[in-house]
């Protein structure tokens, strides 16, 4: 069970290790279009609302979060991890699959068995992060439309051939013969023209191979994780066959590839016969005919990996001296302990309750925009793979939605305050009917001129405020901050020895002290400038 030993001691170093470092980063950065493959396809079917959209995945940086976290070694793990990291409401819901307790169970179980572990992650190893498999999904969904040509017309030349045949056989005529030869022809031409896209789809088979083989290895050996279903053990013995085929074509294909003489001719006479053909077909059916007990065990590979990526990007955490803890789940509000930003290596931790609503005021690069993101992200850690960076973090369930990091679109001729007032357009018509919901604005409508920006950000404020939503809205107008609605917290800064120095700790109340003006000073501004700045602020 616990295969090479060399493979099995470095499997168990690189656990528990950040995984942009070395050699588990897998330049994954530059497949992530291939890795998001997989959710696209699942978003479809998935409850819209609960799912982290573009906008908050983008404005978060979620991209370099999955990065930190995936230590996976498969490329259905990527997939299945980064699609989970999507979905908003899966340990918040005791029945799901993978619920709070389910999810604890699996990571506690990988944790205290490293040498199991590590002998999953061989396998897991076996299935690899190859292009072909990023495609499997689409592949999958749509296995009529990858069928090659027409099977009745297959089928009908293949009986042509043989009747021309054995009539050739027992009349000896010339006719029979000419005639046998004619549709052997045909058929060659006909595997020839579609033996490119043959040798293109079967590799995303032999990936699905590899999947089964691992679940068929994990129902074998799984013996006290319990992490088989009884839905898996289904799958296993209803694609059974389909399995099988897929190994004797395989064999065949790999024979051909290694320039053997005698397998070359028998690649050509079985593509004479159509039978690689035919088969591929028949396997194409068995897939449109078991769509769910495919993707059973495509989530089942896929979820073990992702577990244990979680388990070990835990156990990093601890490596580095930070605190991570699995959430607490309460009936209203966010309440974070040592709360910190999961991309900081040494970051300055803070502890917050928002029961309503905040505003948060503070100099740029006082640490406003990075807290924001630190409550954000956390609330879709605490729901996707059930982990917080912090000491203790309680939360309800909530849909996270942010308008932060927008810019300029040269293609679309949209301007900056365009998008921004679509981006928050699209926050108010959530909450008109869900009111579990994180509302996230940097800097509101700073896109536009002060009396209108103020003027429209106090009134969506107002109808922020009717609701029911908790809110974190960022702002350097002073005027947001009379809203009795909302309370009123502040990050500082002082100017020591020339320079801006942040706490980043964020203090209650508004922001009474303003360096800005100061800090020209201190930079060497000319005085005209100086004395001007403070004329014109009175």
């Amino acid at each position: 069970m616990f295969g090479n030993r060399s493979l099995l001691k470095m499997i168990e170093k690189a656990y528990g290790q950040n995984p942009l470092k070395g050699y588990l980063y897998y330049n994954a950065e530059n497949r992530l279009d291939k890795v998001r493959k997989y959710h696209d396809d699942l978003t479809e079917s998935e409850d819209p609302d609960w799912i982290v959209d573009e906008i908050t995945w983008n404005d978060l940086e979620m991209d370099k979060v999955f990065l930190r976290i995936n230590h996976t070694n498969s490329f259905i793990g990527e997939q299945v991890l980064y699609h989970r990291l999507h979905v908003l409401d899966g340990a918040t819901l005791p029945e799901a699959e993978n619920g709070k307790a389910g999810i604890e169970k699996r990571l506690e179980y990988y944790e205290s068995n490293p040498q199991k572990r590590a002998a999953i992650e061989a396998r897991l190893q076996y299935i690899g992060k190859l292009d072909e498999g990023y495609y499997l999904s689409d592949f999958l969904m749509n296995s009529i439309g990858f069928k090659l040509g027409n099977p009745v017309i297959y089928h009908c030349l293949q009986i042509m051939l043989a009747v021309f045949f054995v009539l050739s056989i027992i009349s000896e005529n010339v006719i029979f013969i000419a005639l046998a030869v004619a549709t052997a022809l045909a058929n060659l031409a006909i595997y020839v023209s579609v033996k490119q896209k043959y040798d293109v789809y079967f590799n995303s088979l032999i990936e699905f191979k590899k999947i089964f083989d691992f679940v068929r290895w994990m129902d074998r050996n799984d013996n006290d994780c319990a992490i088989m279903t009884e839905e898996a053990g289904r799958a296993l013995k209803n694609l059974g066959k389909m399995s099988w085929i897929i190994s004797g074509m395989s064999g065949r294909k790999q024979a051909s590839l290694s320039g053997d003489v005698l397998a070359l001719m028998r690649e050509y006479i079985w593509g004479v016969l159509l039978i690689d053909v035919s088969m591929f077909n028949y396997i194409m059916r068995i897939i449109d005919g078991k769509q769910d007990e495919v993707f059973c065990l495509l989530n089942l590979a896929g979820g073990i990996d992702a577990d244990i990526a979680v388990a070990s990007y835990r156990n990093s955490i601890g490596k580095s001296g930070q605190n991570w803890c699995s959430p607490e789940y309460a009936s209203s509000g966010i309440t974070a302990v040592k709360i910190a930003h999961p991309l900081i290596s040494d970051p300055v931790t803070n502890d917050f309750t928002l029961s309503d609503r905040a505003v948060l005021t503070g100099a740029n690069a006082s640490g406003k925009s990075t807290f924001m993101k630190s409550m954000a992200i956390n609330c879709i850690l605490a729901q996707a793979i059930n982990t917080c960076v912090a000491e203790r973090f309680e939360m309800q369930p909530l849909i996270v939605i942010t308008c932060m990091a927008l810019r300029d679109d040269i293609l679309t001729g949209e301007s900056y305050y365009y998008r921004e007032a679509k981006c928050i357009k699209r926050m108010l018509d959530l909450i008109v009917d869900e009111d579990r919901v994180l509302v996230v604005i940097d800097e509101i409508l700073k896109g536009t001129n002060t009396a209108e920006r103020i003027a429209a950000s106090k009134a969506i404020m107002d109808y922020i405020a009717a609701t029911g939503c908790l809110t974190l809205i960022a702002t350097h107008d002073r005027e947001l901050t009379e809203n009795s609605a909302y309370k009123n917290y502040h990050f500082r800064n002082t100017i020591k020895d020339g320079d801006i120095v942040f706490d980043y700790l964020i203090h209650e109340g508004r922001n009474e002290q303003s360096n800005a003006i100061d800090l020209l000073t201190h930079l060497g501004y000319p005085d005209e400038v100086v004395e001007g700045a403070r004329r014109y602020c009175k």
